[in-house]
């Protein structure tokens, strides 16, 4: 392709999340038709609809003729090693010119893609200073930092190739930021037709930029329970792995608590998305009722020294087991969490709390079960998430590296694997592993999916890490976010 590929943006009209589905843009004389549309509001049949275009699309990806995402929204840039990366391809594709762009995605080895994604580029940078007083130059190359990084977290996808003649859609819930809606317009001019769905309200813009999307109305404004997206072939290999894992956990007997729903450990799903959150970092208010923990002995004011391991497994009594159950109050999966503060205060894994609609917490020793709705924080560049019960907290120490770590060295990890409450295992320190620009340790403890977001100690009784993640094809290969992470997420909850 020796020329620029052109786009004519809704050359007809889209009246419903169905026909957004069913129209397919042709390319006739160097130019696409593209559709960039704004489903405002909601009515009763919208979630079928959305289940609907999901099975159509979806099999269409399968197939190899499409490409297909539901988003929950986009995400946030907290690397240091992001940002020098993203400023890095800035910088050269400003210096040459701004013909061709550079990102990690692998579409970006086609030439034709990197200079159609470089006008993309040129072209909401201009957008984004058009209506503003004072645009400085730093304010315009931050912007296109993380429409890079934005770019590259969608093109990365599985399934994602660039052809001029694909069929691809893009669907994301409840924009709200100019920047973020600027950055779907982009995608629009590499190809891609994309749906907005604002059913909790419609995004504030002036007039230029409202007008780049068309827009549809639905019915009034309200809150709408969409199920999380997966891929068919994705759902029906997950639907076979948590029939293995019933097999497999039938003659474990895994715990059961009072309600009958965190004991269900063998339906384990790791959710991929988030879809209701607390604001990041924002803390809710203290509430009234909260109940106190039952009176044990403080880990954190404990004489630093060597325990044993019956020592070290009576600490159990401060990891909990989280169900993650959906607006229909069934549980999606379970995980472990960490208290981390006396006010409630529990972190896990943000693959653990994402997708949530609520969780019930289980503590050793305690016959109740503690139910809650509160994202207090998250990170899912480090894979961490602070939640809070209504409960007083025994809270775990974290290291605070008084001492560098050093392979061999003698870990405990505690974790509630299948639905197996509180579980403890013994192992090493095996490694230190950098995973996407963040550092891990790898350690030998066995854990198996539902130790997410459970401790691994050193021998003081000390978090050293939070279990993130394991190799199913390996034996005892996990990895754990460290207490540097750690230490700088949960600063003002201990």
């Amino acid at each position: 392709m020796d020329r620029i590929l052109k786009f004519r943006h809704n050359a007809m009209g889209i009246h419903s999340i169905g026909s957004f589905a069913n129209i397919k843009g042709g390319v006739n004389n160097g130019c696409k038709d593209v559709y960039f549309v704004r489903a405002l509001g909601t009515d009763s049949n919208m979630v079928k609809d959305i289940l609907d275009m999901d099975k159509t699309l979806g099999l269409l990806e399968v197939n190899g003729k499409g490409f297909y995402q539901r988003l929950s929204g986009l995400p946030r840039m907290a690397s240091n090693a992001d940002i020098s990366f993203y400023s890095d391809c800035f910088d050269e594709w400003a210096d040459g010119g701004k013909q061709e762009i550079s990102i990690k995605a692998p579409a970006c080895k086609n030439p034709d893609f990197k200079r159609i994604l470089s006008q993309s580029c040129v072209s909401i940078e201009k957008l984004y200073g058009n209506g503003r007083q004072q645009v400085t130059g730093s304010m315009r190359k931050n912007f296109m930092i993380k429409v890079l990084f934005w770019y590259d977290f969608l093109l990365d996808k599985e399934g994602f190739f660039w052809d001029e003649r694909l069929n691809s859609k893009i669907v994301v819930s409840n924009v709200a930021k100019e920047q973020e809606y600027l950055f779907w317009y982009a995608v629009t001019l590499t190809g891609q037709d994309v749906m907005l769905l604002q059913y909790k309200g419609d995004i504030e813009l002036e007039k230029q930029k409202e007008e780049l999307s068309s827009r549809f109305i639905l019915g009034a404004y309200g809150d709408v329970q969409l199920p999380r997206y997966e891929k068919p072939e994705k759902k029906q290999e997950k639907e076979r792995q948590t029939e293995e894992l019933r097999e497999n956990a039938r003659g474990w007997g895994p715990a059961q608590d009072s309600n009958d729903t965190a004991g269900r450990g063998v339906r384990v799903v790791i959710p991929k998305h988030q879809e209701r959150r607390s604001p990041q970092g924002m803390e809710a208010p203290a509430s009234p009722g909260m109940a106190a923990a039952p009176a044990v002995a403080s880990h954190a004011g404990a004489d630093r020294r060597e325990k044993t391991f019956e020592e070290l497994a009576r600490l159990a009594s401060s990891v909990v087991m989280i169900a993650v159950h959906d607006n229909l109050g069934e549980v999606r999966g379970t995980g472990s969490g960490i208290m981390i503060g006396e006010k409630g205060y529990i972190l896990t894994n943000d693959h653990v709390a994402r997708g949530g609609h609520h969780y019930s917490v289980k503590i050793e020793e305690d016959d109740m079960v503690y139910r809650t709705d509160e994202v207090i924080k998250y990170n899912s560049v480090l894979d961490l998430a602070i939640i809070r019960i209504q409960r007083r907290l025994d809270p775990l120490p974290v290291y605070r590296g008084s001492e560098k770590l050093v392979r061999g060295q003698r870990v405990v990890a505690i974790g509630s694997p299948l639905g197996l409450f509180n579980s403890v295992s013994d192992g090493i320190i095996s490694g230190f592993r950098t995973i996407n620009s963040v550092d891990m340790i790898q350690f030998t403890a066995p854990i198996s999916r539902g130790s997410s977001g459970g401790a691994v100690l050193n021998m003081y009784g000390e978090v050293i890490g939070i279990s993130t993640a394991g190799f199913d094809t390996g034996q005892n290969i996990n990895l754990a976010m460290g207490y540097e992470c750690i230490n700088t997420f949960i600063e003002g909850f201990i």
